[in-house]
C-alpha cells in the first residue's frame, strides 16, 4: 500500500477519507485523499494460522509512486503553512481514533503478524500515544538557543518543514513504527508518502 494524502483544510473531505478508510483493510491505495483500486493485489495470511486470510493489500506501481509524490508535493505548501492548532487537531484526532479502535486494530495486527493479542493491542496503544505526543509537540514548537564558544556569535536552532518525507517501514511493528515516523513529519509541517513493508 502506498499512501499520500494531501490533508486538506477542507475538513469535510478529510473526514470523508477517514470514514471511507474504516471499511477498508487493504486492496486499495490512498493517494491524494482518494482510494484507488489496484490492478495487482496480494493476500495477507496469518502466519500462525495459514488458513486465515486477514485481508488483501494493493501493490503499488511506479506510476502510483509518482502520483503519490506529486500529491504530497502539491499539498506541501498549504500544510507547511497550516497553523499549529490545525496540525494539533488532526494529529489529536488520529490519536483518538487509534486509541478508540485499539481492540479492533490490535486483533487485526495480531492476526497479521502472528503476535499475541496483548502484543497487538499494546502496539496499537503505543501508536495512539505517539500521535498524541506529537499532537502536543505541535503546540510546543520552539527552537533552541545555545551558547557559542565564539564571542559575539549566537547559535539558534529552528525546526522548519523540509518538504515531502518518504517513509518505508519494516513488517515487524506495522503500526508503531509508521507512527514514529509519520507523526513527527506531519507535526513539523512536512507531507508524507508512506509505503509499508
Amino acid at each position: 500500500m502506498l499512501c499520500a494524502s494531501s490533508i486538506p483544510s477542507d475538513k469535510r473531505r478529510h473526514d470523508q477519507s477517514l470514514n471511507a478508510a474504516e471499511d477498508r483493510y487493504g486492496a486499495e491505495k490512498l493517494i491524494d485523499g482518494e482510494w484507488i483500486a489496484s490492478s495487482e493485489v496480494s493476500r495477507n495470511i496469518n502466519p500462525s494460522n495459514t488458513n486465515d486470510v486477514v485481508g488483501e493489500y494493493a501493490r503499488a506501481s511506479a506510476n502510483d509512486a509518482r502520483a503519490a509524490i506529486a500529491a504530497a508535493k502539491a499539498a506541501f505548501p498549504a500544510w507547511s503553512r497550516s497553523g499549529i492548532l490545525e496540525r494539533h487537531a488532526i494529529l489529536r484526532k488520529t490519536a483518538d481514533e487509534i486509541l478508540a479502535r485499539k481492540d479492533e486494530l490490535g486483533k487485526l495486527l495480531s492476526r497479521e503478524e502472528g503476535k499475541t493479542l496483548a502484543e497487538g493491542i499494546g502496539e496499537t496503544v503505543r501508536a495512539g500515544q505517539i500521535f498524541d505526543f506529537f499532537a502536543g509537540e505541535c503546540l510546543r514548537l520552539a527552537g533552541e538557543v545555545l551558547p557559542s564558544a565564539r564571542p559575539n556569535i549566537g547559535v539558534e536552532i529552528t525546526r522548519e518543514p523540509v518538504g515531502v518525507v518518504g517513509i518505508i517501514t519494516p513488517w515487524n511493528f506495522p503500526i508503531a513504527i509508521p507512527a514514529w515516523k509519520i507523526a513527527p513529519a506531519l507535526c513539523y509541517g512536512n507531507t508524507v508518502v508512506f509505503k509499508p513493508a
